[in-house]
């Protein structure tokens, strides 16, 4: 385990994405699986919402960083005030 203690402590930001993301794709499962009625969904049909999934997410973190980046310089320049 220790010989990957390093990479997980370099990139752990990214590991921490892991959960919400497995939840999420849980839900999105068992939530299309009842809009359907028991039947499996076409994987075409799922692939097409995880699409629209990841660019709604790409868009909303874009979005929050922007405006975490831009509270985050307001911050620093009323302090140094």
């Amino acid at each position: 385990m220790q010989y990957f203690k390093p990479f997980i402590e370099r990139l752990i930001e990214c590991f921490l994405t892991i959960p919400p993301i497995s939840v999420a794709g849980y839900i999105l499962v068992f939530k299309y699986y009842e809009k359907f009625e028991s039947i499996i969904p076409a994987i075409g049909d799922l692939l097409k919402k995880i699409i629209q999934g990841r660019v709604a997410a790409f868009v909303c973190f874009v979005m929050m960083s922007i405006i975490s980046s831009f509270l985050y310089r307001i911050f620093f320049v009323l302090k140094k005030q």
